[in-house]
């Protein structure tokens, strides 16, 4: 077996143990045990590095499959933009005409492509990942900020449920930030006026988990194993309206690909939907601050007057 250990400067190391019993040859039984362990952290570092250049050369792959995939949707859009265009460009020839409906297409599809634009940028530099020392507490924060308007407007409750410690994890803020964004933006499209959304973390002697939840539409069971894909929609009717491009969610996979991790969703239509982000804690370093609670005097205590 393989075990990991932590080093006094916070790393992980590895010991390769090997064990073999040695057995009574009337009996059968187990007399004694022979264990010998080795160092094998040079060859998981040199693993590591292994796993470094196949993310690399993932990315490569990625990056074709995007641009295949987002020339064929840049081309339907770039389509109804000039054909609007045009329609424009005719009425223009009469006076008095009101072009508001036209224009605000041409405004449609902008933004549509602007978004398209974002994702390639966000998917491009996943596997870029800069880990830091990261508070739960500061990422549920950032999160209710630049949502709790949207949530509020839709008379939904946007729920961040903090943990009984102070709790940090050693990832890309920036990119985990915008996984988590991705899931609030998308369960707030899909849930009805009156709902509710829920943020909050579950942390296990395995992982850490991330969780969302939602009493939302949910998610036929046909469209569960595929709604990571890129560009993949499970409405394709409400695409354009809903400002959705079939990214957000495959976002959230990139990113916890490259931090070793997993993303989990559950799901039954009309019932709503739960998504998981799952931190390994073999790979994702995990800190845990009990929190102190402030003392107080004792009563029999003299105190100066």
């Amino acid at each position: 077996v393989e075990i990991p250990y932590r080093k006094q400067d916070g790393t992980i190391g590895w010991i390769e143990l090997h064990r073999q019993p040695e057995l009574d040859p009337k009996t059968g039984e187990v007399i004694r045990v022979y264990g010998v362990g080795r160092n094998i952290s040079n060859r998981k570092a040199a693993e590591a590095q292994a796993e470094v250049i196949a993310l690399q050369q993932g990315r490569l792959r990625l990056i074709q499959e995007f641009v295949h995939a987002i020339s064929h949707d840049f081309r339907t859009s770039l389509s109804n933009v000039e054909t609007h265009r045009y329609l424009i460009e005719r009425k223009t020839a009469d006076h008095g005409i009101n072009l508001s409906s036209n224009l605000d297409i041409v405004q449609l599809y902008i933004k549509r492509m602007t978004r398209q634009l974002d994702g390639m940028t966000e998917i491009a530099e996943i596997s870029d990942i800069m880990t830091q020392k990261t508070s739960i507490e500061d990422l549920f924060q950032h999160v209710n900020l630049l949502y709790s308007s949207a949530a509020k407007a839709k008379q939904i409750e946007l729920d961040t449920r903090l943990p009984t410690n102070d709790l940090a994890l050693w990832i890309d803020a920036n990119k985990v930030r915008q996984a988590i964004c991705r899931l609030v933006e998308n369960a707030i499209t899909y849930t009805p006026e009156g709902g509710s959304i829920t943020l909050d973390v579950r942390d296990t002697p395995e992982s850490t988990i991330i969780r969302l939840t939602d009493d939302g539409e949910g998610i036929p069971p046909e469209h569960l194993t595929r709604i990571f894909d890129l560009f993949y929609r499970v409405d394709t009717s409400r695409n354009v309206h809903t400002g959705g491009v079939g990214i957000g969610l495959s976002l959230v996979r990139f990113v916890m690909q490259a931090h070793k991790g997993d993303v989990n969703v559950t799901s039954e239509p009309g019932k709503g939907s739960q998504f998981e982000l799952v931190f390994p804690k073999t790979h994702i370093r995990t800190e845990v601050t009990p929190v102190i609670e402030p003392s107080l005097p004792n009563e029999y205590e003299a105190h100066p007057s």
